[in-house]
């Protein structure tokens, strides 16, 4: 998806924190409504209305958020979806500088991906009338465009806390609490031997 809209479920994004104040929701681009599109209304009036997202009680929020598309928008530019049961993405980014970062987990379980545009065009490569011009042309326009691939491309997500860089060894927090459940599989298939 090029120039995507962001939508979330209010009640598990961050994106409920986000005060009136905040100069993104004043601009009015941002929008909140039911899955009724003509419920539809900005976010600052439907925050207004509600008077605090925590009035809403767990497990019922009935209102869904969507962030306009473009450089500013969450997901940044592009985002590739895949099949799978978590509802998994790839996706651009407004905060490079989050790549320099020790810690990346900063998407909510979602994958940022650093260079989205140039894996846009080549997983388009195959996709007739999307080359890096008509991509390029459809980021301009700050407009929702989806776009499906002609060849289906396998998606492997790996998940390490350990990984080699210019220095060595390096290990990065267990943000999903994985590694002591994958350390007793090694640990009972070792002693089974």
């Amino acid at each position: 998806m090029v120039s995507p809209a962001k939508r979330a479920h209010v009640e598990t994004n961050n994106v409920c924190t986000r005060s009136v104040s905040d100069p993104v929701l004043r601009r009015g681009r941002d929008r909140a409504g039911s899955d009724q599109p003509a419920r539809a209304e900005s976010y600052a009036g439907l925050y207004k209305r509600i008077g605090h997202w925590a009035a809403i009680p767990a497990g019922s929020m009935p209102y869904r958020i969507r962030q306009a598309p473009g450089a500013k928008n969450a997901l940044g530019q592009v985002k590739i979806m895949f099949p799978n049961i978590h509802n998994v993405y790839l996706h651009d980014t407004p905060d490079r500088g989050l790549f320099a970062q020790r810690q990346r987990a900063f998407s909510s379980g979602c994958i940022r991906t650093q260079d989205p545009i140039d894996l846009a065009e080549w997983l388009l490569s195959d996709t007739l009338g999307w080359d890096r011009t008509r991509i390029d042309t459809t980021l301009l326009t700050n407009r929702e465009t989806r776009v499906n691939l002609t060849s289906k491309v396998p998606v492997h997500v790996l998940y390490l806390t350990a990984v080699s860089d210019a220095a060595g060894v390096r290990f990065v927090d267990d943000v999903y609490d994985r590694d002591a459940a994958v350390l007793s599989g090694l640990t009972k298939r070792a002693s089974a031997r």
